[in-house]
């Protein structure tokens, strides 16, 4: 079961990075595209998170899928306190590095 989960995680989040890719580069928005891409932002951080015993020691897939649900949280729900730019960045750069040094 964790595999098709992981599966899932992982292909959610590449939707996820493609869109936001393609949204920026070609300036592609239609209504609602905000909301799909916080969707699927969330979505990937739930099921990356759920993966549990799968990615226990990948302190960088876990830390990816907290900043995922943040980002979401903070446009779906309107989530929001002092400093959270500074969270997310740091949150990003902390899981970048350790996906890297963790591969």
């Amino acid at each position: 079961m964790f595999g098709i989960t992981k599966r899932i995680a992982l292909i959610v989040l590449a939707v996820w990075l493609i869109a936001t890719g393609l949204f920026a580069l070609v300036d592609l928005s239609f209504t609602g595209s905000g909301l799909v891409l916080n969707i699927l932002a969330l979505a990937a951080g739930v099921l990356i998170l759920l993966q549990g015993d799968s990615w226990s020691a990948k302190i960088g897939m876990i830390l990816l899928g907290v900043w995922l649900v943040l980002r979401g949280l903070v446009a779906v729900a309107e989530v929001s306190f002092q400093g959270i730019n500074l969270v997310l960045n740091l949150l990003a750069i902390g899981a970048g590095a350790l996906i890297l040094l963790e591969e």
